[in-house]
């Protein structure tokens, strides 16, 4: 072979493959490669040192796992945002986060919500705190302070009014018999202001309870035997006052008024304002209200009493009438006027309005009720049958 040939290389001879070409690198890398291919040599030689051993499978590598910042703090690993999975898949999530957190959250979502619940009660039952809060969202605050100026001084005008003291006046209290007894009852309430207003003002719960009593005295319990009274006469009778020494204190009056007579029926009257009795009045007593004369002063309109007599009272002018149609029944006259029964129904009502027997309902109302009298009758028709017609002459 010829100088020349030997220059060709061999793979271009068919002596072999031709060689790998290599990647061109950096001067750094080519550095790095060459310490590789070195330690390559290296470990090369001594594989060719020593004996072969069973292959021995090298381990997995462990799997690192990106843990999310926000849970960092509720597992064991404290200072890295991985966490190897086995430990992972030992954690147990339903207990790592306490059940009784979650209850604690609803307590105080119901502590608020109860709070706000309430505030917007109170706010809405206080008609002042309503009012400032309307102004302040209104942004018209000074005008809202006058308006609230203004209506206060109307309150407190009109409350001045109501808690007056009111006073009223009976005169000329006229009544038959004169010589009856006239017992008057004054009926004394008290209540503080507050409660006052709320009654009168904001139609709010009575709260008085029970009146205490109190005897008004009269001249007609100061009478003797044959004595009467032509009238009474009542200038002051109170029916609201503050009370003397606290003002914060209202009394409240009505008056009961009894009219007796032995032989008598009763008359029961009760005086009182519309406004300050309390309830239904009672149903045994005629009431008269009080009716207002001007600011603060009343009156009583009073039309007179005529106690009604009882039966028993009667019987001697029942007795005295009924023997009197006796012995005119048996007289000439009486005999012919028997035979027109109208002339003799009209001549009995002469003779009973004679003894005081104004009206046929008056006449009956008394002989029932003394025929009904089982103890008393059988005397009265004793003494009709005893009395002489001379007794009752003309």
């Amino acid at each position: 072979m010829s100088d020349n040939q030997s220059d060709i290389p061999d793979f271009l001879m068919g002596g072999g493959t031709p060689p790998e070409k290599e990647p061109k690198s950096e001067p750094a890398a080519d550095n790095a490669v060459e310490k590789e291919a070195a330690q390559e040599t290296g470990e090369t030689a001594a594989e060719a040192e020593t004996p072969v051993e069973a292959a021995t499978p090298e381990p997995a590598p462990e799997k690192k796992v990106e843990l999310d910042p926000a849970l960092s703090g509720l597992l064991s690993t404290a200072d890295s945002s991985e966490l190897d999975q086995a430990e992972l898949d030992q954690y147990d999530f339903d207990t790592a986060i306490p059940e009784s957190s979650g209850k604690m959250g609803a307590v105080f979502v119901g502590v608020a919500v109860v709070l706000i619940l309430g505030g917007i009660f109170f706010i809405m039952n206080n008609e002042k705190l309503r009012d400032d809060i309307n102004c302040f969202f209104s942004g018209d605050i000074q005008t809202c302070k006058e308006e609230d100026k203004l209506a206060q001084e109307k309150q407190w005008a009109k409350e001045d009014g109501m808690m007056r003291n009111q006073y009223g006046e009976l005169f000329g209290m006229i009544y038959t018999p004169p010589n009856a007894r006239v017992t008057m009852t004054k009926l004394q309430w008290v209540e503080s202001k507050t409660d006052f207003l709320s009654r009168v003002d904001k139609g709010g719960a009575d709260m008085r309870g029970e009146p205490t009593r109190e005897d008004v005295k009269n001249k007609s319990h100061e009478l003797k035997e044959r004595e009467k009274v032509d009238s009474l006469d009542f200038p002051v009778l109170p029916i609201l006052e503050k009370a003397e020494n606290d003002e914060n204190v209202i009394h409240t009056y009505a008056y009961e008024v009894d009219i007796s007579r032995e032989m008598y029926f009763d008359r029961k009257f009760l005086f009182a304002s519309k406004d300050h009795y309390p309830g239904d009045p009672p149903s045994d007593r005629q009431v008269i209200w009080f009716t207002e004369l001007g600011p603060g002063q009343l009156t009583i309109n009073w039309s007179g009493c005529d106690l009604a007599p009882r039966p028993e009272l009667k019987r001697p002018d029942y007795v005295k009438a009924v023997v009197r149609e006796n012995c005119d029944m048996k007289s000439a006259e009486g005999k012919r006027m028997l035979r027109d029964e109208t002339v003799w129904e009209d001549h009995k009502r002469d003779i009973r309005a004679e003894f005081g027997f104004r009206t046929d309902a008056e006449w009956m109302e008394v002989e029932t009720a003394l025929k009904g009298n089982e103890t008393l009758w059988p005397e009265i028709e004793k003494e009709i049958a005893e009395m002489d017609c001379a007794a009752v002459a003309e």
